[in-house]
């Protein structure tokens, strides 16, 4: 009975010895990918917009203009028509952050018995440039037709409040939004 222990004992001492070289053979015999993993900046190579009177600056694509008129600028794709516009607005007010909020909302409650139906959809604060910020998701239906998706950011830098729109459903402008700097920070 004692050689039968011993026996077994040995048998599986074998099969851990095997399998323990196996594996370790097996390992030995992988490749590790030792290459560097680098993260492209996705605005690499996009133009620099830069006001120095109201102090900020944005990146955009290559293949995007804007329009700046007092205190109003309008970037968009080139060639971009009313029908397949990629683009975003930004207005300057000297106004406090929460009258362009209240604005907004008299709007929305306006229109939603109009014939241009609104609503809000979401609202919440957050930092934009390390400042504080209102996100305002704005819905809305006209006689021709709908819905259309208009995000507002709402930031404030000194005395100038910005108003910043855009389609939530354009990439571009959710990548051109991190870019948006103010001068003095």
């Amino acid at each position: 009975m004692r050689y039968k222990v011993v026996a077994w004992i040995f048998v599986i001492m074998a099969i851990l010895a095997i399998a323990s070289s196996i594996y370790n053979w097996r390992v030995s015999r992988q490749v590790v990918d030792t290459t560097p993993i680098i993260h492209r900046d996705p605005t690499t190579g996009w133009q620099t917009y830069t006001n120095k009177q109201y102090g900020f600056s944005l990146k955009y694509p290559l293949d995007w203009t804007f329009e700046f008129q007092e205190d109003f600028l309008n970037l968009h794709k080139i060639g971009a028509t009313e029908s397949n516009t990629s683009g975003l607005f930004i207005l300057m007010k000297n106004q406090p952050v929460s009258d362009l909020v209240t604005e907004l909302l008299a709007r929305v409650e306006f229109e939603a018995g109009s014939p241009v139906r609104s609503k809000i959809l979401s609202n919440r604060n957050f930092q934009l440039v390390g400042t504080d910020a209102t996100e305002i998701d704005y819905q809305y239906h006209t006689e021709g037709g709908g819905p259309f998706q208009t995000r507002y950011i709402f930031v404030k830098n000194d005395v100038t409040s910005f108003i910043i729109g855009y389609s939530p459903q354009d990439i571009f402008s959710e990548k051109i939004l991190p870019t948006f700097k103010f001068l003095n920070n």
